[in-house]
C-alpha cells in the first residue's frame, strides 16, 4: 500500500497512517479534520469477519 501511494500523480497527496480512530492522539496525529476523505482498511485475513466488519463500521462512525 505504501509503495502504491508513493508513486504516480498522488505522490505527496495521499498518506497511509496506521492507528486507531477511537484514540484522540491518533486523530490529532493524522490531522483528520483537514482531510477531504478517509479510507478505512480492514483485515481481510481476520478469523472473525463479522467482528472485523463491526469494528470497521464503528471506526467510520467515530470519524464521522
Amino acid at each position: 500500500m505504501k509503495q502504491l501511494i508513493n508513486q504516480g500523480k498522488y505522490k505527496g497527496r495521499i498518506y497511509y497512517i496506521q492507528g486507531n480512530p477511537s484514540k484522540e492522539w491518533d486523530l490529532k496525529r493524522c490531522k483528520c479534520e483537514f482531510a477531504h476523505s478517509i479510507i478505512i482498511l480492514c483485515n481481510k485475513q481476520s478469523t472473525e469477519p463479522s467482528e472485523e466488519d463491526s469494528r470497521t463500521i464503528f471506526q467510520a462512525m467515530v470519524l464521522k
